[in-house]
């Protein structure tokens, strides 16, 4: 039997992949002797309140955005975006890539990973907005996406005005402004495409995702990766709402979630061809889901297909493709590690990842008897091995000490 040590590593998944957040807008609350009213959710009733301070010259908490926007900001909270700083696949990658780099990394990797220093400078993350990772106001204050822009692709403008999706919304807590960016999928690609020092393309999802038929079709990012659900978009007075259906965002689901992990690829036994003395077996891997390459992202990522046979008396065989990108350095080293990826790569010298609805067929060849009874499997498996730094125990010895007593007679 040949043996193929394949195993899934479920350490969570890099916070480049493959999303864009939006939160969106509520409408107006009309004002009555200068106060507000909104939706006491005990009595159903509308009641004065005050409306939430807002900074004008820096970024808001999402918390204060909570406060209206509740079941998005609960959504957010959940989501890769608002845990693009804390996730210890990230933390990994950055302490290694921060110690190779002097530092120098931060102005590359926070201005994704904490956008909040584009604007505060605060690459040290001492202030707590920062630290709200891809935190709510960012977005919603981004104007325009600039690709050209390599130090900063965004187009940000601060204050009381908020961009988003909506043509109609209006706020009681700050102007609102439609932007047709919000829309599409040129807003993901200011951090879901990144080409490092040596101008090779380490992140290439929205590329990708520009060659891909649905692209063509004009099917963006967000359709797949914040899909609407049945919600509030903002407490406000039912008067107001005037039968229109709300809707809010499952904020950001991708890599880290398994059900569209599942649903993005499909392998299918096509044929097996039965000679006297060989058994051929064709197997179809289809990216059925997914608007960009599989696997998409670092490329240190592999999706991994494994073939299996059985016969009727004990044999076993198996065989197995890799789809992978693969990365090396200007002295022809392979490049495992994402620091290394990140920092030293040079050249892409494999890319045989499955493409947006391509359809792979392979062949595996058995030296199996026509007489034997056989039985078949095909599996696909997504391999991913980061660095993550995880809590354990250290436990030395210092000191010790060993006695032994001899068991006491019965009898004297």
């Amino acid at each position: 039997m040949k043996n193929n040590p394949f195993w899934i590593h479920r350490g969570g998944a890099l916070a480049v992949a493959l999303t864009l957040l939006f939160i969106l807008m509520g409408r107006n609350l009309k004002a009555q002797h200068g106060q507000t009213k909104s939706v006491d959710l005990k009595t159903k009733k509308t009641t004065a309140q005050h409306i939430p301070k807002l900074q004008k010259d820096s970024l808001t908490s999402s918390q204060i955005c909570g406060k209206c926007h509740q079941s998005i900001y609960n959504t957010w909270k959940e989501s890769m975006h608002a845990k693009s700083l804390e996730d210890p696949v990230f933390n990994g990658a950055y302490a290694e890539v921060y110690k190779n780099t002097a530092g120098a990394a931060k102005y590359n990797c926070l201005k994704c990973h904490a956008p909040a220093v584009l604007i505060n400078n605060d690459y040290d993350l001492k202030q707590e907005i920062t630290k709200e990772g891809v935190t709510c106001d960012f977005c919603h204050s981004v104007k325009d996406v600039n690709l050209t822009n390599k130090e900063n692709p965004f187009e940000i403008k601060l204050g009381l005005t908020k961009w988003g999706p909506l043509k109609d919304a209006r706020s009681p807590a700050h102007e609102t402004q439609y932007a047709f960016l919000f829309n599409t999928s040129y807003f993901c690609a200011g951090c879901h495409e990144h080409k490092n020092e040596h101008g090779l393309a380490i992140l290439s999802t929205f590329s990708e995702w520009t060659e891909s038929p649905y692209a063509a079709d004009g099917k963006q990012c967000h359709y797949c990766h914040i899909p609407q659900r049945k919600g509030t978009l903002a407490f406000e007075d039912p008067q107001l709402i005037k039968g229109k259906k709300q809707e809010a965002l499952l904020c950001c689901v991708g890599v880290n979630t398994l059900d569209m992990l599942k649903e993005a690829v499909r392998v299918n036994i096509k044929d097996i061809v039965r000679k006297p003395e060989e058994m051929t077996m064709v197997v179809e891997i289809e990216n059925h889901g997914a608007g960009h390459k599989i696997p998409t992202g670092m490329p240190n990522r592999k999706l991994a297909l494994l073939v299996e046979v059985k016969t009727g008396n004990n044999q076993a065989f198996s065989s197995s493709r890799v789809y992978e990108k693969i990365v090396i350095d200007k002295d022809r080293n392979i490049l495992s590690e994402e620091s290394d990826i990140l920092i030293k790569g040079s050249k892409i010298i494999k890319d045989n990842r499955i493409a947006p609805k391509e359809v792979r067929r392979e062949e595996f060849l058995f030296p199996i008897s026509l007489k034997e009874e056989v039985s078949t499997n095909a599996n696909i498996f997504y391999l991913y091995e980061p660095c993550v730094i995880k809590k354990e125990e250290i436990r030395v010895q210092l000191a010790g000490d060993e006695k032994n007593l001899l068991a006491e007679s019965s009898t004297k």
